[in-house]
């Protein structure tokens, strides 16, 4: 069963990217997650906020974004979302469709996402066991792959 510890209510502005940076570097520290784990997470409440501020509320300063986080005996749990119009994710399922590097970046930084709300809130997951540096390593050795793959692509 996931609790919620905290939640942090968002602008919809760019210069509010610092308050989730902060909000990664406190929970790092908290929960006392390494460098290379505590990156996975950054990247991927960055890009989630990204991805709500532009394709979510379109820039729309009247709409905010909210980041709720979970704990649970297995796993940190970030819920981000906007006040978009949503998006249908089943066409993540093949990855041959993700355009832009946010979403691809998100699936392999985090051990899963799910969506809801109709796509207007993606919840990325961190399993706690894996809180160790040689899975994070592989992990960014992925991004870094996928990063390579999709810049092919464009």
């Amino acid at each position: 069963m996931k609790r919620l510890i905290e939640t942090v209510l968002l602008k919809t502005r760019q210069e509010e990217v610092h308050k989730i940076e902060q909000f990664a570097e406190r929970i790092a520290d908290e929960y006392n997650i390494g460098n290379t784990y505590f990156a996975n997470i950054l990247v991927s409440l960055s890009e989630a906020f990204n991805n709500a501020l532009v394709h979510g509320n379109k820039n729309d300063e009247s709409k905010r974004i909210k980041l709720d986080f979970y704990m649970s005996n297995k796993e940190m749990i970030f819920v981000m979302c906007d006040e978009g119009y949503g998006f249908d994710a089943d066409f993540l399922k093949d990855e041959s469709k993700i355009q832009g590097n946010g979403l691809m970046m998100i699936k392999h930084a985090s051990d899963g996402i799910d969506f809801s709300d109709g796509g207007r809130c993606i919840e990325m997951r961190f399993n706690t066991a894996s809180f160790n540096e040689g899975l994070a390593t592989k992990r960014s050795a992925a991004l870094e792959q996928s990063d390579v793959k999709l810049k092919k692509k464009v």
